[in-house]
């Protein structure tokens, strides 16, 4: 199933996302799986999406206003769904999340019009800035708080890299030759997984 794809359903202004808990049984013992869904509340929201989960049952996502004008980065835990912040501007999304409930994902800054990659960790929301150009956004982040992403380059406002943050600073992972790259995965060794486009983007 696609992460695009919407989970949410919306009452009376309250929205519902869910964690659903499969109970696995021994094949021999004869007995059915069991199921159980946790649904996850985010009053006054228009909708929720949900982008990432880690093994302690935490989640990461962004919910729309209700007026559909902004979004904001949410991290769920035991029961407790917190608004992670944003950067200076109105928006925030949350695209990753680690196995110690960092958040790696981006925000507008004050006036809209540039948005960064951030890192959420230790109840903090840190800017991990951009190789140069308005736009960053981080996809995905490891156990060890290293963070994968992209960013527009200065090159002509339209080309974008992908970038390894790590140690406060970002890593130009450069492209095959073409306009672009973009992150998929990162592994705990700070390996990045990804597409870029060859000579001639073709």
């Amino acid at each position: 199933m696609r992460l695009e794809e919407n989970f949410s359903r919306t009452f009376s202004a309250t929205v519902f996302a869910f964690i659903l808990t499969v109970c696995v049984v021994p094949q021999h013992e004869g007995r059915a799986q069991t199921a159980s869904i946790t649904p996850l509340a985010i009053p006054a929201a228009g909708s929720l999406n949900v982008t990432a989960q880690n093994q302690a049952g935490q989640v990461a996502g962004y919910y729309y206003s209700v007026d559909g004008l902004s979004q904001r980065a949410f991290l769920w835990s035991t029961g407790v769904v917190y608004d992670l912040g944003t950067l200076g501007g109105a928006n925030a999304v949350a695209n990753g999340l680690n196995a110690s409930g960092s958040v790696a994902g981006y925000s507008s800054l004050a006036g809209e019009t540039e948005f960064h990659a951030f890192l959420f960790s230790s109840g903090a929301l840190n800017d991990l800035g951009t190789l140069g150009g308005p736009i960053s956004t981080a996809i995905a982040v490891n156990d060890t708080g290293q963070a994968a992403g992209y960013s527009h380059v200065p090159a002509n406002g339209l080309d974008y890299h992908a970038f390894l943050a790590s140690g406060g600073s970002l890593t130009d992972l450069s492209t095959l030759g073409g306009s672009f790259s973009s992150p998929v995965a990162i592994n705990n060794s700070g390996q990045v997984a990804g597409v870029a486009g060859t000579p001639g983007d073709a």
